[in-house]
């Protein structure tokens, strides 16, 4: 196995599987590896961490034989992480809009109803993001990050609400909208700036992207959230960036399938998955 090994954790180093949850010993800092563990692990490429990001992302190493499955999940019997990624919401975030981009053609002559393309629409969206990431400390600035934040909010709905008319249209006309590549690229662009408000927010009120993120882990995770009422509705609302770029990314690779079959969705999948490793190191 030559490819470089990931796993994904939530912010306490949870690794959250299908029907298990691992806990792995974080390393400490870039030069000291976390304490090697034992059982049945899973470590991932590249290319399986799409579909399965999460808030942090670590480098890892198999310390025993394993067996890697073509979806590019490696089950090993022994391993630990070695350091941590530069994974974040702006990561996170620059990732979906690349994915966006990539598959924007797809969506034609679609835009905004003031006249804005997708193609601008992320372009604009991009700038946003650089802008807030580049942003100093201070009161000033985080007005500034607020401000963007703001827009990319409206940005957002915007897209939404495209997208919602082209359902309307695809129904309208007897077709089916989810094999429609024009539907998914919109989409695909939706999540992708629902990405990049969720970084925004993270760096302007980091307390309330946790308080969220805690409350995500606790309600879709763990199940043990019962509150009800409009708490629970709001909660349900809110996407996690990493969740928002998962997304972004499946709705890329689902209108690359229906512009070009099975062919189409492979290259797309190759082409993301070279995206995250370089994103990643």
């Amino acid at each position: 196995m030559t490819d470089q090994l990931y796993v994904p954790t939530d912010e306490g180093g949870a690794q959250w599987l299908d029907t298990s949850r691992v806990q792995w010993p974080l390393p400490a800092g870039d030069a000291t590896a976390g304490e090697q563990i034992d059982g049945e692990l899973v470590l991932y490429t590249a290319a399986g961490l799409l579909g399965r990001l999460d808030e942090r992302i670590y480098r890892a190493e198999s310390l025993a034989e394993g067996s890697q499955t073509g979806e590019g999940d490696v089950r090993v019997g022994a391993a630990r992480l070695v350091a941590p990624t530069g994974w974040d919401g702006f990561k996170a975030a620059g990732f979906a809009l690349d994915c966006a981009e990539h598959v924007a053609a797809a969506a034609g002559d679609a835009a905004l109803s003031d006249g804005t393309t997708l193609a601008e629409v992320l372009t604009r969206a991009r700038e946003w993001l650089t802008e807030a990431s580049e942003s100093e400390s201070g009161f000033g600035e985080r007005l500034r990050q607020l401000a963007i934040c703001r827009r990319l909010r409206r940005t957002g709905k915007d897209l939404g609400d495209l997208a919602f008319s082209k359902v309307a249209g695809d129904i309208a006309a007897d077709l089916e909208v989810f094999d429609d590549p024009e539907w998914t690229a919109i989409a695909s662009a939706r999540d992708a700036v629902l990405a990049a408000v969720e970084a925004v927010q993270h760096a302007v009120m980091p307390w309330l992207t946790d308080l969220e993120s805690r409350r995500y882990e606790q309600y879709v995770r763990e199940g043990t959230v019962r509150e009800t009422g409009s708490r629970t509705r709001a909660h349900l609302a809110w996407v996690p960036y990493w969740t928002a770029a998962d997304d972004a990314a499946e709705r890329a690779r689902q209108a690359a399938a229906d512009g070009g079959g099975a062919a189409g969705a492979e290259t797309e999948l190759a082409w993301q998955a070279e995206l995250l490793a370089a994103a990643l190191s």
